[in-house]
């Protein structure tokens, strides 16, 4: 019963942080910012109208969840109304060496084992971090793309190729 309304909260909090993407529907090829809207549409079509009401809690519950966490501490310089509980922080943080911040979430990657020969290393031997920027190890995300107000088109100097 759950399973539906989650796929669509994941679905629309990643297509609001690949607006642009086109991804393709069986046949059709549409804008990832669609991609709910036609979750919905075809939940209506091959199970009723009480199924997609029920799918579109999660539309809601993943705008809510946008909103709480990305939107409103960015635009309003509120805190973050929705946090990881404690538990979870711990438990994942203490497995990681380093962060990259992508987008949304923040990736980590464990501890290295010794003799690993897959991991980035400096001259000195030491893990270089991965990513670069202001996340923190306490899971901090970097907010959506699309979301995010310090990024956008006209952000930076900018430069033309073969300057």
């Amino acid at each position: 019963m759950y399973l539906k309304p989650l796929i669509v909260a994941l679905a629309y909090t990643w297509s609001q942080d690949h607006a642009d993407t086109v991804v393709s529907f069986y046949f059709l090829r549409i804008k990832a910012s669609y991609v709910p809207v036609l979750l919905l549409l075809v939940d209506l079509i091959m199970f009723g109208q009480l199924s997609m009401l029920v799918s579109g809690t999660g539309y809601v519950a993943g705008h809510l969840y946008l909103f709480l966490d990305v939107l409103y501490p960015k635009a309003f310089g509120g805190s973050r109304l929705i946090s990881t509980p404690q538990f979870l922080t711990r438990l994942f943080l203490s497995r990681a060496s380093s962060t990259k911040a992508n987008g949304a979430f923040t990736a980590y990657r464990p501890t290295a084992k010794t003799g690993n020969t897959t991991g980035t290393a400096s001259s000195s031997g030491k893990s270089s971090s991965v990513g670069s920027g202001s996340a923190s190890s306490t899971g901090s995300s970097t907010g959506f793309g699309r979301f995010s107000l310090s990024s956008g088109p006209f952000q930076g100097k900018g430069r033309r190729l073969g300057e």
